[in-house]
C-alpha cells in the first residue's frame, strides 16, 4: 500500500490487521506514514505499520518488495495495488515515450506487483484486488490475462 492513502491504511490497522505494508519509490513517505500509522489508537496488540520502500516499475525492486515482506508474513490478505503517475500533457498534445512510461508505472507495475503475490495471497482459490479504486477478479495463476489487461480501458474511460 502507499503513503497516499493514509484513511485506508488506518482503517485496516484499526479495524484488526496485524500488518501494513507501505511500499512507494519515496522512502521519506514510506517512513514517514509508518510513524504515523503505528501511532495510531484503538489498534490490536502488537498490530503495526511496516515500511518497505521500492520501485514498482522495476522488476528486481518488486522481487526484492516481495522477498522483504516474506521475511515477516507467509500469506497477505488484503493487496491494494496502486500507481498513480501522470505527465500532465495536454490529450492532444501528449508525447508518445511519455505515454508509455506513465502506463509502464500504471498499469504494468500493478499488474506486475499482483503477478509476484498471487502465491502469497490467502485464498488462491478465489480472490480479488483493489486496484485503483476498481475492484476486479484476477484469474488463477495458469488462466489467461485478460481482465488485468481490460484495465487500461478503465483508465481511459
Amino acid at each position: 500500500m502507499t503513503p497516499q492513502h493514509p484513511l485506508i491504511l488506518s482503517s485496516l490497522l484499526q479495524a484488526g490487521c496485524s500488518k501494513v505494508y507501505i511500499t512507494s519509490r519515496k522512502k521519506a513517505a514510506c517512513d514517514e506514514a509508518v510513524a504515523a500509522l503505528n501511532a495510531l489508537p484503538n489498534k490490536r496488540s502488537g498490530a503495526q505499520a511496516i515500511s518497505v520502500p521500492a520501485d514498482s516499475s522495476d522488476m528486481k525492486e518488486l522481487d526484492r518488495l516481495v522477498a522483504e515482506v516474506a521475511k515477516t508474513t507467509d500469506r497477505v490478505d488484503i493487496l491494494f495495488a496502486n500507481a498513480g503517475a501522470t505527465w500532465g500533457e495536454k490529450f492532444d498534445t501528449h508525447p508518445e515515450k511519455m505515454f508509455s512510461k506513465v502506463m509502464d508505472l500504471n498499469v504494468k507495475s500493478v499488474f506486475y506487483t499482483i503477478q509476484k503475490y498471487v502465491a502469497h495471497l490467502a485464498n488462491d482459490e478465489d480472490y480479488s484486488n483493489e486496484i485503483d479504486s476498481h475492484l476486479f477478479s484476477l484469474p488463477k495463476p495458469q488462466s489467461q490475462i485478460h481482465p488485468a489487461l481490460l484495465l487500461p480501458r478503465q483508465l481511459l474511460v
